[in-house]
Parts: C-alpha cells; sequence; structure tokens
C-alpha cells in the first residue's frame, strides 16, 4: 500500500478540466473541491466530519484516529459549449488532488497535499481577410492555472473543538498562443506565444466545533496573497521579449457550514465566498469582477458502518445541489452562475479502512439571454482512501 501510494503521489497532475470559454476570463474558473463524497452532497465539506475522508475544504475536520491516512482525486469533464450559431463538446480527465495526513501526537496532526485553486482551458478563433487578397483564422489556444502544495496542522483542543492552520505554496503557468494561418501562400503563417508563471505563499486557518455527536458547524478562513507573475512574449521567430514582472493580488476566502446526522442520514450545507472584488494587478483594481460565492448542500445515507454486515448495507447513496456565482461578468452586466444536481456513492474496501468515492454533477453555466455562451456539463468526481497504522511508537 505505501508504495503504491507513493507513484500515485509523483503521477498527480494538478488542474483538470474541460474547455470553457469562461475560463479565458480573469485568472481562470475557480476550482473547489472538498472531496468526491462533498461533491455527490453539493460539494458541501467544510463540517464534514468523516474518519474515512481527507477533507480538502476545512483542515480542521480530519480524523485520523491515530492512523495515517490518503487521499487521492481524479475528475472527468464534458462539456457541451453552446452560441447562437454553433455548439461543440469537450472532454478531459486527469488527477486534480492528492492529500495525506499522519498523526505526530495524540491530538496533533499534520497535513500535506497538493490541489488545484485556479483552472484554465480554451480554445477561440476568428476569420478575417487580408485586404481582397487572402482569407485567414486567427486562433488562440490557451491553457494553464494556480496550484498549491500545502502543508500544515490540526490541534484538536478537546473532544468537540479542533483548530487547523495550512501554509499554500502557490505555483502556476499560464499559457497562449496565437496562430495565423492564411489561405493563400503569398502570406507566411504566424505564431505568437504568451507564457506567466506564477508563485506565492498564503495561509488558511480552520475550525470545527461538535456540538454533540449529530450536529456539527466548521468555518475556514482563506488569506489574500500577493502572487509575483513573470510574464514573457514571443513573436514568432523575430522577437521575444524580457521577461516582465508583475504582482497580483489572489483575494481572500470565506466559508462557513454545518452538518446534522439523524439516525442513518447525514445533512450538510456550505456557504462559502472569494472576494474577487478585491482583486488588483499592479496595485490597480477591477470594475469587471464580482465576487464569487458558492452555496451548495445534499444527504447521505447508509445503512451501516458494520465491517461484518453484507456489503450492499454498508454502500453509501448522496445527493444534493449547488449554485455558484462565478467571479464574471455576462453581458449586460450580471453574474454569470452555475447550477448543479448531484449524486454520489461511496464503496468501502479493506474492511472498511479504505473507500471508493464516486460522484456525478450535471449542471450548466451562463445563458444565452445575457452571456455569449452557455455551456452544460457533466463531470465524474472520484477519490481513492485509505489508512494505515504507519507510525506506532514499541512497547517498553
Amino acid at each position: 500500500m505505501k508504495k503504491i501510494i507513493v507513484i500515485l503521489s509523483l503521477i498527480f497532475v494538478p488542474a483538470a478540466m474541460a474547455d470553457s470559454f469562461y475560463s479565458s476570463m480573469g485568472m481562470g474558473l475557480p476550482m473547489v473541491y472538498p472531496s468526491a463524497k462533498s461533491m455527490g452532497m453539493g460539494g458541501a465539506g467544510i463540517a464534514v466530519l468523516d474518519p474515512m475522508i481527507l477533507n480538502g475544504m476545512n483542515p480542521a475536520a480530519i480524523a485520523t484516529q491515530g492512523y495515517t491516512m490518503f487521499s487521492l482525486d481524479f475528475q472527468f469533464e464534458s462539456t457541451e459549449i453552446k452560441n447562437d450559431d454553433n455548439k461543440v463538446t469537450a472532454r478531459d480527465g486527469n488527477a486534480v488532488g492528492f492529500r495525506m495526513a499522519f498523526p505526530v501526537k495524540r491530538n496533533i496532526n499534520v497535513a500535506v497535499g497538493l490541489k488545484p485553486h485556479l483552472g484554465s482551458k480554451y480554445e477561440l478563433a476568428t476569420t478575417g481577410q487580408v485586404g481582397t487578397q487572402s482569407e485567414y483564422t486567427r486562433t488562440l489556444d490557451g491553457h494553464g492555472g494556480l496550484n498549491a502544495a500545502t502543508i500544515g496542522v490540526q490541534y484538536v483542543l478537546s473532544s468537540k473543538l479542533a483548530l487547523a492552520a495550512l501554509t499554500n505554496f502557490y505555483f502556476g503557468s499560464y499559457y497562449e498562443e496565437y496562430n495565423t494561418d492564411f489561405a493563400s501562400s503569398f502570406y507566411k503563417d504566424g505564431a505568437d506565444e504568451l507564457i506567466s508563471h506564477t508563485r506565492g505563499i498564503g495561509f488558511e486557518l480552520g475550525a470545527l466545533y461538535r456540538f454533540n455527536e449529530q450536529l456539527f458547524v466548521g468555518a475556514i478562513f482563506k488569506s489574500s496573497s500577493t502572487l509575483n507573475t513573470e510574464t514573457k512574449v514571443s513573436l514568432g521567430q523575430f522577437y521575444s521579449s524580457e521577461p516582465k514582472d508583475q504582482d497580483m493580488v489572489y483575494p481572500l476566502g470565506l466559508g462557513v457550514g454545518g452538518s446534522f446526522r439523524v439516525q442513518k442520514v447525514t445533512l450538510a450545507m456550505d456557504l462559502y465566498t472569494q472576494l474577487w472584488s478585491n482583486y488588483k494587478l499592479d496595485g490597480n483594481t477591477t470594475d469587471e469582477l464580482n465576487d464569487y460565492i458558492r452555496l451548495g448542500g445534499g444527504l447521505e445515507y447508509v445503512d451501516t458502518g458494520d465491517m461484518y454486515a453484507s456489503y450492499f448495507r454498508r454502500i453509501i447513496y448522496r445527493i444534493g445541489a449547488t449554485y455558484t456565482q462565478l467571479p464574471f461578468q455576462s453581458d449586460t452586466g450580471g453574474a454569470i452562475n452555475e447550477q448543479y444536481l448531484s449524486f454520489g456513492l461511496g464503496f468501502p474496501f479493506q474492511a472498511n479502512n479504505g473507500r471508493i468515492d464516486i460522484a456525478l454533477e450535471v449542471g450548466y453555466r451562463g445563458n444565452l439571454d445575457d452571456a455569449a455562451y452557455r455551456e452544460n456539463i457533466a463531470r465524474v468526481s472520484c477519490s481513492i482512501s485509505g489508512s494505515e497504522l504507519w507510525f506506532q511508537r514499541p512497547k517498553r
């Protein structure tokens, strides 16, 4: 098992997503991914405590119980992009996160991981003509995103309260390639390229309070961070600029959530916002970005957690819904929204010490009534998680 975990962490490739017109705006689409368990419950995860899940939203909501825990996450996304005249379907899939936590003392756990924060992947094209001599096609192919390597500590103060702090080491790259293809051989085709590399440091705080065995509440705070971006422009084979440094403010985020267990059913809900209206580039603000707001909730049903019960009684069932206001504005100045319905299943293995969680989300992004594109989305998320007793002091 340990060798498998190391290999999986080495092949991790962050930020997988299908093409989206809206990911060409700003720094890309925000990517909020607590776990496949939470995605099946409408993305709710801030106050969800599960001994088989490493919570990617709230670092205080983990329960190692003395074991070393790991989680590897995958996503596959299919997006149908429509405007008034055409539609096209894009598909993509890859690993989207890796997390691990291990105890160092009875009430102290260390958590590490890799996770995406922003994703950008798009291809745009336009046609034109040089006088009356030659038609041309101009294409823009862009991809990239912002990711973070994280390390932090969870401290369980009591049976009711847990706190956590993480440091995020942000890194990412954005690539834009402009190609001009002429129909006539009289003109030379062109290829220009823009590459930006981004890096910075931020931190996260999390808290989880247990009122009793049924009711939990949680809260998270993600600091704003100044990211340094180095951009280089190449114009064909004739010109390559010196790298240009810019500073951008990656805005802070705030979230609250709650979960309530009634016999075999767990209910959960989250509210999370990131203040993109405070985004700055070299000290300059913009009126073209709104705050990101995400509201999600759902429920989970499991008949029994008894490892000796029949397997079908141990399968977990989930359902949820999500509403999101993206930070981008529509053609009429309103917000671009996302809406999803989600469904999920959990399959335990290794005597309930491991689990495969699968979630299906179906929904849409944007609306042709006030925006250039509507995107119909089907997304499958999968988490493979497990726990083992790696560190144990010898008996004396």
